[in-house]
C-alpha cells in the first residue's frame, strides 16, 4: 500500500511541476524499466533456478508451455500469474510479491492520459498507449483499495503544497496522531486494502510527506540506507526464506518449528538479507539506474532511425523545391521525433 502512495505522490509530483506544461515522457519511461527491470529479471532468473531443482532439474511440460510461462513471469505477470513447469503456486517462492509491479507499471502507462486533466500535452503515440492502458484497466475491473493508494499519494502531492498543513505536519501533535495511526492499523486490522486502514495508511503518508521525519527516525542513516535497498528486500526476501526452509532445513522439519525458533530464525536471516539487498543495489540497481541518460539518447537515435526508414528520409535529402536539406542536425531530428510520435 504504501509502495502505491509513493509512487502516486512522486510521480503525480512530476505531473503538477512540469515546466511549460512539458515532461520528457521517453526518458520518464527509459528511467522506469532501468529502475525495476534489472532487478526484476535477476529475480526471475534465481525463481528459475528454484523451479528447476523442485523439478528435478527435468522438463515437466513442453519447452512451448514452459517458455510461454517464463514470458508471463518477465513482463511483470501483467499477462497474468502462472505456476512455471508444473510447480504448484510457482508464485510462494518469492512470497507472491510480484502482483504490486502490474499496477505499478498500469499508473506509470496511464500517466500522460491523466496528464490532460492538467494541461499537459503528451506526444501522440504515448497517449494512445495510455488511453490503451486505462481500458484495459478498467476492463479488468481492479480493487478500489489497489487503486487507493494511489490516490492517497496523489492527495499528499497537493497538501504538501500548503504551507499551514507542513508547519503542522512537524509538530508533536501530528507525530503522537501519525504514530497512533500506524499503531491502530497493526493492532485492528490484518490488511492495508480497506477503507479504515487505508485512509489512516494516507493521513500517515500526507503526514510525513510534509515534512514529519517522525522524531528523526526516517532522516537517520541507518533509515535511509535501509530505504536505498527497499526493493531488492521485496523482491529477494521470500527467495531467501524458502530457500532456507526448503533446501537448507527442508519442509519436515520447517513445518515443525515452534513459534520462538520461527522468529528466532527469521532473526538471524534479517542481517543476512540486507547484506545480500546491499550487494544487488550496488551492483545490479545503482548501475542501472546510471545509465538513464545514455539509454534515453539510444531510445530517440532509435526513434530518429525509425521515422526516418517510415518517412524515406536520408541524412541529406532534398524539399520540395529540390534544394538539400540536412535531417542530422538537432533542430531536424527533433522534427522527426516529432513525426514518429504521430505516426
Amino acid at each position: 500500500m504504501l509502495f502505491f502512495m509513493a509512487t502516486g505522490f512522486l510521480f503525480w509530483s512530476k505531473l503538477i511541476r512540469g515546466e511549460s506544461g512539458r515532461i520528457d515522457w521517453t526518458r520518464l519511461y527509459v528511467s522506469r524499466v532501468l529502475r525495476l527491470a534489472p532487478l526484476f529479471w535477476c529475480a526471475v532468473a534465481l525463481l528459475l533456478a528454484v523451479v528447476a531443482k523442485q523439478s528435478q532439474w527435468q522438463l515437466v511440460e513442453s519447452p512451448l508451455v514452459v517458455g510461454r510461462q517464463i514470458l508471463y513471469w518477465l513482463t511483470f505477470n501483467v499477462l497474468g500469474v502462472c505456476d512455471i513447469n508444473g510447480i504448484h503456486e510457482t508464485w510462494r517462492i518469492v512470497a507472491g510479491v510480484t502482483w504490486t509491479l502490474k499496477y505499478e507499471w498500469f499508473f506509470y502507462l496511464s500517466l500522460p492520459a491523466f496528464g490532460l486533466f492538467l494541461g499537459k500535452k503528451p506526444p501522440f503515440g504515448y497517449l494512445v498507449l495510455s488511453l490503451v492502458v486505462c481500458a484495459a484497466c478498467f476492463l479488468t475491473a481492479p480493487s478500489p483499495y489497489h487503486l487507493g493508494g494511489f490516490f492517497g499519494g496523489i492527495a499528499a502531492s497537493y497538501l504538501v503544497r500548503s504551507k499551514r498543513l507542513c508547519n503542522w505536519a512537524t509538530s508533536k501533535s501530528a507525530t503522537l496522531l501519525t504514530v497512533g495511526a500506524v499503531g491502530a492499523t497493526v493492532s485492528f486490522y490484518g490488511t492495508g486494502y480497506a477503507t479504515v486502514p487505508l485512509l489512516l495508511l494516507s493521513f500517515t503518508f500526507a503526514v510525513i510527506a510534509c515534512g514529519n521525519n517522525l522524531c528523526g527516525v526516517l532522516t537517520n542513516s541507518a533509515a535511509r540506507k535501509l530505504g536505498e535497498i527497499s526493493y531488492s528486500s521485496y523482491l529477494l526476501h521470500g527467495l531467501l526464506l524458502y530457500s532456507v526452509f526448503h533446501f537448507v532445513l527442508g519442509p519436515e522439519v520447517s513445518a515443525n518449528m515452534s513459534e520462538v525458533e520461527h522468529w528466532l530464525l527469521i532473526m538471524a536471516l534479517t542481517p543476512i538479507l540486507v547484506g545480500i539487498c546491499g550487494l544487488t543495489f550496488h551492483m545490479i540497481e545503482l548501475p542501472a539506474m546510471n545509465l538513464t541518460p545514455a539509454a534515453t539518447d539510444l531510445v530517440r537515435k532509435m526513434a530518429d532511425a525509425v521515422a526516418r526508414r517510415l518517412l524515406g528520409v536520408r541524412d541529406c535529402d532534398s524539399d520540395s523545391r529540390g534544394l538539400p536539406v540536412d535531417v542530422s542536425n538537432e533542430a531536424s531530428s527533433k522534427a522527426v521525433r516529432a513525426e514518429v510520435c504521430r505516426v
